[in-house]
């Protein structure tokens, strides 16, 4: 079986990462771990083919966009995590699109609110933004808006 995995860290200001995975053989999928680190930075992560893919994404700092595309798992799904790791950060925006049989998206945001933003659909919203979609059967999501587990989260939107 073949696996493709990449770990990487972008640190810095203004950064633009796309990363891309299509297809493989084999029964453990391919997998991404990153970290961002800085401010205005932009990644995209796209993951494609037959296979069960997982992507570890962590972010820390202000304004940054993470959009996650995740497309036909097969057997145990796609598995997404993100942690927007960032006390005292503010601004992000995670959108993460899941399309497949039994996918799994944990999320941990931990982002004070600043300021607002235009969702693709023209609404303005105030950030942080989490934007999630699933399509296929037996989908779980655990999504922790302060990252902090039972306590009660104020003031946020997920669409």
């Amino acid at each position: 079986s073949n696996k493709a995995n990449l770990d990487m860290v972008t640190t810095g200001a203004s950064n633009i990462t796309t990363i891309s995975q299509t297809n493989g053989t084999g029964s453990m999928g391919q997998g991404i771990k990153l970290r961002v680190d800085g401010t205005g930075n932009t990644t995209s992560i796209s993951q494609d083919g037959v296979l069960d893919h997982s992507a570890d994404v962590k972010v820390v700092g202000d304004g940054n966009t993470v959009t996650v595309n995740q497309q036909a798992g097969y057997s145990t799904g796609q598995y997404a995590k993100i942690d927007l790791d960032n006390t005292g950060g503010s601004a992000n925006t995670v959108t993460v699109n899941q399309v497949g049989l039994n996918n799994t998206l944990s999320l941990g945001v931990n982002s004070t609110t600043s300021g607002t933003t235009t969702l693709p659909d023209g609404t303005t919203v105030v950030v942080p933004t989490v934007i999630y979609s699933v399509t296929g059967n037996s989908a779980t999501a655990v999504i922790d808006m302060n990252n902090l587990g039972a306590t009660p989260s104020l003031a946020n939107i997920l669409l």
